[in-house]
């Protein structure tokens, strides 16, 4: 549905959604120009008083961070808000969910003879009459699209605030090849899990009726389970090298924790969570 384009007694739910969303955007609007008029006091407050924030030149090096990132978070959510308005007028959804029809039919054409010998007509029979497969298939396919779409929209962004903002500010350390490593990994790791979970999802709507809360969450809770025990193991390593932490005084110390606290600690690994930027962590 194109914006003024509804059935007469029908809300105008499309006009309503626009409208918050642009009701939001001047509110955060307006408490981060306050936030900018703090960001603009050039000298430190009495908080932080014998901290390492009351060395002026610390403390302006911190300022001047600061209002970067708040300018290019400014002009990042002017567009995001652009994006949101145009998105909705042209009507980029519902051609999304028919672009991923099309391609399910053509894939359905093209494998069929492969995966479904005596049945590719069937398959496309499916697609076009709304069988629960096909509309967990079609789901799987838009929401893939409009990841990726996503995606490739928010890199641009991505790259400036890292290789110019961050950059200037001696925080980056990556290299443009592994910052397109790491999106590329992205990309195909989303492909992976993505169209699963969708489907899933979608049957779940298509088939909880009265019990679909429980349903749904109890599924969420499976796969947040699942991906914290494959995260470390299978994803993590992929972007991040883990060695084990070597014998020592700091490995005595957190076994002797983990051992008073009845913790089944059962690895330990030290991990370079610092190689893509300077800015402190505490990774665990």
């Amino acid at each position: 549905m194109l914006l003024g384009q509804r059935q007469p007694n029908e809300l105008p739910l499309l006009e309503l959604f626009l409208a918050f969303t642009t009701a939001v955007f001047f509110f955060h609007s307006y408490v981060d120009w306050r936030q900018l008029q703090a960001l603009k006091i050039r000298s430190p407050p009495k908080e932080v008083e014998g901290t390492d924030l009351a060395d002026p030149t610390e403390f302006s090096k911190t300022r001047q961070y600061s209002i970067d990132k708040w300018f290019f978070n400014a002009y990042q959510s002017c567009y995001s808000l652009l994006e949101t308005w145009a998105i909705f007028l042209v009507g980029a959804l519902p051609y999304a969910w028919r672009l991923s029809g099309v391609l399910l039919h053509q894939a359905a054409a093209l494998l069929g003879p492969i995966f479904w010998p005596n049945s590719a007509q069937a398959v496309t029979n499916m697609l076009t009459e709304g069988h629960t497969l096909a509309q967990c298939c079609q789901s799987a396919v838009f929401v893939l699209l409009l990841i990726y779409a996503q995606t490739l929209l928010s890199l641009p962004w991505n790259m400036y605030f890292t290789f110019v903002v961050e950059q200037r500010h001696g925080f980056n350390k990556q290299t443009p090849r592994l910052f397109l490593w790491d999106a590329l990994q992205s990309v195909v790791l989303t492909g992976i899990f993505a169209p699963p979970l969708t489907m899933a999802i979608t049957y779940i709507l298509i088939w909880g009726g009265t019990w679909l809360p429980f349903y749904l969450c109890g599924f969420m809770l499976c796969m947040s389970l699942l991906f914290m025990t494959i995260y470390p193991t299978l994803i993590q390593p992929l972007f991040n090298k883990c060695e084990p932490l070597p014998e020592g005084s700091l490995r005595s110390k957190i076994e002797a924790l983990a051992s008073s606290l009845q913790f089944p600690l059962k690895k330990l690994f030290t991990i370079d969570g610092s190689k893509r930027s300077a800015h402190s962590n505490a990774y665990m």
